[in-house]
């Protein structure tokens, strides 16, 4: 992910549970929860490259069940807290996994994501400037940043960017998107956010 200047992807849906095959799941899942209506799985890539691992929880809740995969930097080197081991289900097939015991496989899905871009970035609308009001308060105060609403036929998302005082641009993106779970590829997900944001930058001297 580091390459793609994502530094935390999240994605979740919700569902009634009825929906879901949830005797057979409990027949194969493992469950540190005394309810058997939490359960937590951690996954590394299956590439030996790719410098990131992925958390995946699956919870029961009636009409607000909902699974939810983040991903962040780093693989999962060791043991987790409490002795919970990665997974031998790779971060790729992880929600392609779990997609067998829907009973249905489209979603509308949310997802949250942070991207980073270094100096050598810029945003193509002006983000730090004075803030020109008349106000003790605010006197000698500076705008930073921009909360931005931005739709496509793919995804309707939202993008609150902020510059730092070394240059570097962090953009918080959230948004909604349909998903097929059988064929969710996070990687596909995670580049597809980072083409909306990169729409907004450009490279410095470009």
């Amino acid at each position: 992910m580091k390459n793609l200047n994502c530094e935390m992807f999240e994605l979740a849906i919700q569902f009634d549970e009825k929906h879901f095959k949830k005797k057979e799941f409990k027949a194969e899942r493992e469950c540190k929860d005394k309810s058997h209506n939490f359960f937590v799985t951690h996954h590394n890539s299956q590439s030996s490259r790719k410098n990131e691992h992925a958390h995946m929880a699956l919870s029961f809740d009636k009409k607000a069940s909902y699974l939810r995969i983040i991903i962040l930097p780093d693989r999962l080197e060791e043991d987790l807290d409490g002795g919970s081991e990665s997974s031998k289900i790779p971060l790729e097939e992880g929600v392609k996994e779990v997609s067998r015991f829907f009973e249905k496989d489209g979603f509308e899905a949310s997802l949250q994501a942070v991207f980073r871009f270094n100096k050598h970035f810029e945003p193509i609308i002006k983000i730090r400037y004075p803030l020109l009001v008349d106000s003790k308060l605010l006197q000698n105060a500076e705008i930073t940043g921009h909360e931005i609403k931005f739709s496509n036929d793919s995804m309707d998302g939202k993008f609150l960017m902020t510059a730092n005082e070394e240059g570097g641009i962090t953009t918080l993106f959230s948004a909604k998107t349909n998903v097929m779970l059988s064929e969710f590829n996070p990687y596909d997900e995670i580049k597809l956010a980072v083409s909306n944001v990169q729409s907004l930058l450009k490279r410095k001297g470009k």
